[in-house]
């Protein structure tokens, strides 16, 4: 192996750790997009807008007017 692909290649390690990040990153992400549906619907923004808005499906967002 060569000295460049040596310095490019990832260890299973920080392989590990880059998904890691990545999913939380998801995680917050679907976090915050569930925090601005329950905002937008306690605000009166009908469903069908909050379900279009933030791609949350009808079931998801009834669990979030279910957890309130």
């Amino acid at each position: 192996m060569n000295i460049i692909a040596g310095c490019f290649r990832m260890t299973k390690v920080a392989q590990l750790y880059e998904e890691e990040k990545i999913e939380y990153g998801n995680q917050a992400a679907i976090q915050k997009t569930r925090e601005i549906a329950k905002n937008c619907l306690d605000n009166g923004v009908d469903i069908l807008t909050v379900m279009r808005a933030t791609g949350l499906t009808r079931d998801e967002i009834s669990k979030l007017l279910k957890s309130s």
